[in-house]
């Protein structure tokens, strides 16, 4: 059950480092803005949104494929040194922590996401996300699973694979 818990959380939170070709790491946001300012910026001349900050996502919010599994609340963190921390917990309130690396792609909208896992496990995943008004979709999937990634252009609820659904993987985070 563990694996399995493990490869199921990788589809939805794993959050890897990418090799240098995979995704464009240059930052163009200002390091000095305030992460936590999320709104739209289309007409105020403001930093565009960050994924850097604290996100928490529980209740509804939690994705349909980890609710299979008892998770309740996922807390990620993703820190402006490329590093980040996903503290998953389940329904009996057994807390699971995940770390790594992770490289936007900040060309693309939605944006492109690649995340190397390493704690507890290694893994790399990529996917997409989003960020409007303080809210972040998030879908990512494990490399080598068999499941086909999100990608900009197929948009959310693109994951594909046995037993999934459109939509399944699709998490959803408020900023904290």
């Amino acid at each position: 059950m563990r694996i399995r818990s493990l490869t199921v959380l990788a589809l939805s939170l794993s959050l890897v480092a990418c090799q240098p070709d995979d995704v464009d790491d240059t930052n163009t946001t200002d390091d000095t803005a305030d992460t936590a300012d999320t709104g739209d910026t289309a007409d105020t001349g403001e930093e565009a949104p960050t994924i850097e900050g604290d996100w928490l996502s529980e209740g509804d919010d939690v994705s349909v494929l980890l609710g299979y599994f008892s998770v309740v609340k996922v807390e990620a963190s993703f820190n402006e040194d490329g590093s980040y921390t996903v503290i998953s917990t389940d329904n009996e309130g057994a807390p699971t922590t995940y770390s790594g690396t992770y490289a936007v792609d900040e060309s693309t909208e939605p944006h492109g996401i690649v995340v190397t896992q390493t704690q507890p496990a290694e893994g790399v995943s990529r996917g997409i996300f989003a960020i409007e008004d303080g809210t972040m979709q998030y879908e990512v999937v494990q490399d080598g699973l068999g499941y086909t990634a999100p990608t900009p252009e197929s948009g959310f609820g693109s994951t594909a694979g046995t037993g999934l659904s459109a939509g399944d993987n699709i998490q959803v985070f408020q900023v904290q």
